[in-house]
């Protein structure tokens, strides 16, 4: 609502969320520091395809040409809502934002940081929505491992039981790995 002309880059594919004065009026963001958001392809077809009217600072100004009341655009919001049978609100669609990030196995910090909140809220929220796909962190050397065809995991593993066995004749490990052992002294 508290969107300018000036906020929206589509040049660069930009939005800035950022504290601004118009006229008398003062905003400043929910967390009270400025972001700047990339436009997706999708919402970058769409915003194209827009053009803001020239009078006035809003870039999506009321029907009356002012910046939109929070309850009136609310009230509009729910009878578009309504039509298409969605029963959301703003908070609706921004919880939606972040969890098609998280889905996505997009980072809580980066996921905080599109939308201006602590990575410790981002956690509360959406860190249950993060894939548990993580075959990929658990293979050693993997680039090393499709360019020369070798399973550098399963290497690790036979040295690793080959020491625990006392075996001399152990697996031979890539120079990028190495067996850490633990001082039991210690």
């Amino acid at each position: 609502m508290w969107l300018t002309g000036e906020d929206v880059d589509l040049p660069k594919r930009l939005i800035r969320v950022r504290a601004k004065t118009v006229g008398d009026q003062q905003w400043q963001p929910k967390t009270k520091r400025n972001r700047v958001v990339p436009i997706s392809d999708a919402l970058y077809a769409i915003l194209s395809e827009y053009t803001p009217p020239e009078s006035g600072p809003w870039f999506f100004p009321s029907p009356a040409g002012k910046r939109w009341d929070p309850d009136n655009f609310s009230q509009d919001l729910r009878a578009v809502n309504e039509a298409a049978g969605l029963d959301w609100s703003c908070l609706d669609f921004r919880h939606t934002f972040g969890s098609h990030l998280a889905q996505k196995g997009v980072s809580l910090y980066k996921i905080a940081t599109l939308m201006g909140n602590s990575p410790e809220i981002c956690r509360r929220h959406y860190a249950a929505l993060i894939p548990e796909e993580m075959q990929d962190v658990v293979e050693f050397g993997a680039d090393e491992k499709r360019a020369s065809g070798d399973d550098d995991t399963k290497k690790m593993l036979q040295e690793i039981l080959a020491e625990l066995k006392g075996n001399k004749q152990a697996v031979n490990l890539p120079p990028h790995l190495k067996l850490v052992r633990v001082n039991d002294s210690a």
